[in-house]
């Protein structure tokens, strides 16, 4: 599947209305639409602008770095953001998989042993990249993972992780999971959500300033419910 770009910024959209997908939503907790969210734009992080993404057909937001390239590397249920020519450095995904139906908005209360807690859920990313460091036997030089923190909000919908990988190029990640509404339609209406992951990485050598964007990106990912 060819690889789908879109650079991100106000020189590139006509309108900011561009970038809400779907009909109006309000965010759980913020109580904002996604008119009001659009109303974001030019929110600043240091010296970065950023620039509000909302997706009510998948039922999230999130603030973009001005100028960041949108690709679509595996269809619709993944989304990735970079800076314009940089690849294989600073970028963050968001995907989107079907769970199921469920009447709870926590993560916590899921069934499946891998959403059991947060520390639970940081392991099992993590160790899809590497393996965990200390867990089993390990070849020289091989990757290695380790979780460095995790944490729940007090609501029960997010849960946080941050974890690194040393290998030939150390990386590290940051990222939330939560329960989505689901599709638009009629999965939405019979309770069918998803669950959706925003994970942000970059080489540890691009140091604290990008550390700390990345993080920040984190923050500001929300989940939307129809108004």
């Amino acid at each position: 599947m060819a690889t789908t770009r879109r650079a991100i910024g106000r020189g590139v959209m006509t309108s900011a209305i561009a970038w809400t997908v779907g009909p109006s939503a309000r965010a759980i907790g913020a109580e904002m639409t996604s008119e009001e969210w659009m109303k974001r734009a030019g929110e600043t992080f240091g010296d970065v602008k950023l620039e509000p993404y909302v997706d009510v057909e998948n039922g999230y937001a999130l603030l973009v770095p001005e100028g960041w390239v949108k690709d679509l590397p595996n269809g619709i249920s993944e989304i990735e953001f970079h800076p314009l020519s940089e690849y294989g450095g600073r970028r963050f995904k968001v995907q989107v998989r079907p769970y199921g139906r469920t009447r709870s908005n926590r993560v916590d209360e899921l069934e499946d042993a891998e959403y059991a807690s947060p520390r639970a859920y940081a392991e099992s990313v993590a160790r899809k990249y590497a393996p965990l460091e200390g867990e089993g036997s390990t070849n020289r030089g091989q990757a290695v993972s380790k979780v460095l923190s995790s944490r729940m909000s007090d609501d029960g919908r997010f849960y946080f992780f941050e974890y690194s990988t040393e290998s030939m190029l150390p990386l590290h990640f940051w990222g939330v999971i939560a329960l989505g509404p689901g599709p638009v339609g009629s999965a939405r209406k019979l309770g069918r959500k998803d669950l959706i992951a925003l994970t942000c990485q970059m080489p540890e050598d691009k140091g604290p300033e990008a550390a700390a964007l990345l993080e920040h990106i984190v923050t500001t990912f929300r989940i939307l419910d129809d108004v």
